[in-house]
């Protein structure tokens, strides 16, 4: 079957292009092992593949290559005939004019990134922020940088968790972190919430030693998040059972 125009094979090869980098994107921010930073990074990269995709050099190749590829399905693209806006829906102004054909395609990429930017608000939500804030304490504390419990923490949680005890226990917490092993290797550097969760769940005793610590990593996977792009809304309560 031919097609009659090179919307549809266009739109079909940009849909595959799209879909499979929002795919690797979805799979990320659903890891087990995502950091909230992780998150920001996967998104920014995504964003960027496809932004790409602005400049001329890439799109014509791009375009070039799904014209050859539907030579034989689709007739050869044309520039559209100008329509004239009835008077009555008019404002006057000059209407904007395509001079080459791969303007018209390239149309569809802006309107791919302007969607996808739309997402961008959902990491500024509160929960989310708040998210990265716990991950920044733990893992500076881990690495053995200097920390300074927010109010906000200590609002939210000061009937929960002792914080003489905890400022106490972050120190501790990069002294623990070099005396583990994780799979008889030592840990030169914590990256991952995951890791702080495998040294305390391998040396139930830690858990004593560093309660509030404990307390604290409990508390951080009890908050909702709502992941941007396609995921809908998800808990870090999924990720729980990686600290017993």
């Amino acid at each position: 079957m031919k097609l009659s125009v090179l919307k549809t094979y266009f739109g079909l090869k940009l849909s595959v292009l799209s879909f499979s980098i929002i795919e690797n994107l979805s799979v990320t921010l659903q890891g087990v092992d995502t950091n909230v930073d992780d998150c920001f990074t996967a998104f920014n990269a995504s964003i960027e593949a496809l932004n790409n995709y602005r400049n001329d050099e890439h799109f014509t190749k791009f375009f070039e290559s799904v014209k050859s590829a539907a030579e034989e399905k689709c007739d050869p693209p044309v520039l559209p005939r100008q329509r004239r806006i009835p008077r009555r829906l008019s404002d006057g102004t000059s209407q904007h004019q395509f001079t080459t054909v791969e303007d018209v395609y390239k149309k569809n990429i802006l309107k791919l990134l302007m969607l996808l930017r739309g997402k961008e608000r959902r990491f500024r939500q509160q929960n989310f922020l708040f998210t990265q804030t716990f991950e920044k304490l733990l893992l500076d504390s881990a690495n053995g940088k200097s920390v300074a419990i927010t109010e906000k923490i200590q609002e939210m949680y000061n009937g929960d968790i002792d914080m003489q005890k905890l400022k106490l226990h972050l120190q501790m917490l990069p002294d623990v972190i070099k005396c583990s092993l994780l799979d008889g290797i030592s840990i030169k550097k914590v990256t991952r919430m995951h890791t702080i969760c495998q040294v305390l769940n391998e040396n139930p005793t830690c858990k004593t030693l560093l309660s509030e610590v404990h307390k604290l990593l409990k508390l951080y996977y009890t908050i909702v998040v709502g992941w941007p792009v396609g995921t809908g809304i998800g808990c870090h309560l999924s990720h729980a059972k990686s600290l017993r």
